[in-house]
């Protein structure tokens, strides 16, 4: 029999540091989707006036829908009509 009892050992303390940091990165995920979706819901009225005093029209930003693999997701972004121009626009994606 090779390697025996300490290569179990072995084994089972690599499987533990794994399984230990797959929970541990995923709490880590959660706790990071939350504390991002209340900074984005506490400076959205914020950011929706920065943009909209450029651009000449209202700006809506839709909630907060997650953080992905690609970064922070919102609902959908639309810019209303504005004083001297009727144009809107929609963004999904």
């Amino acid at each position: 029999m090779r390697g025996g009892r300490s290569s179990m050992r072995s084994n089972r303390l690599a499987l533990s540091v794994l399984g230990g940091s797959l929970v541990g990165g995923l709490a880590i995920w959660i706790a990071a989707d939350r504390v991002i979706g209340a900074v984005v819901e506490r400076l959205r009225p914020e950011i929706e006036a920065q943009v909209s005093k450029p651009l000449g029209h209202p700006v809506s930003i839709g909630g907060y829908r997650g953080l992905g693999p690609q970064g922070i997701h919102v609902g959908p972004i639309q810019v209303g009509s504005g004083r001297q121009d009727q144009s809107t626009a929609g963004i999904q994606r």
